[in-house]
Formats: structure tokens, sequence, C-alpha cells
């Protein structure tokens, strides 16, 4: 199974905020034990950002399902869960 392209480009996102990172530890001007801490918090800031992406893509996903193509939005029928 493939990942979505939403997820593709976050991943990719965050391998190129890693490079400064990495590049300070190849040249010495970082330990490795905080070259360690910074790919962390890169780590964590790629996955919150994906998050927080994946979330708003849905909501809009959502917005343009409702609506219709005279721009009135549809109401949800009773029963239904849409």
């Amino acid at each position: 199974m493939g990942s979505g392209p939403l997820r593709q480009a976050v991943a990719i996102a965050g391998l190129m905020a890693l490079i400064p990172t990495m590049a300070s530890v190849a040249l010495g001007r970082l330990t490795p034990e905080v070259g360690a801490v910074r790919a962390l918090a890169t780590l964590v800031g790629a996955i919150v950002f994906g998050r927080v992406c994946a979330v708003v893509m849905r909501y809009y996903a959502h917005v343009v399902e409702r609506a219709r193509p005279d721009g009135r939005e549809r109401r949800a029928r009773r029963g239904t869960d849409q």
C-alpha cells in the first residue's frame, strides 16, 4: 500500500529540514548529541505539520463535497451520516 501525496510531501519537507542539522554535525559545529536533539525536534515538527495539513485537507474536501454546482450547500438528509 502506497502513501498519499500529502504524506510524501511532508516526508520530503521533513528530510529537507534535516539537511542543516546534518551539515552542522558533519562540519563539527554541533556535537552528535545536540544534532540528535535537533533531529528529534524536526521529526516532531514534521509529524505535527503533517497532521495539521491532513485535518485542513479533510475539512476542505468535506466543504467541496457538500457544495452544489450552483453555489448552494446541500442539506444532510435525516437518518444518514452525510
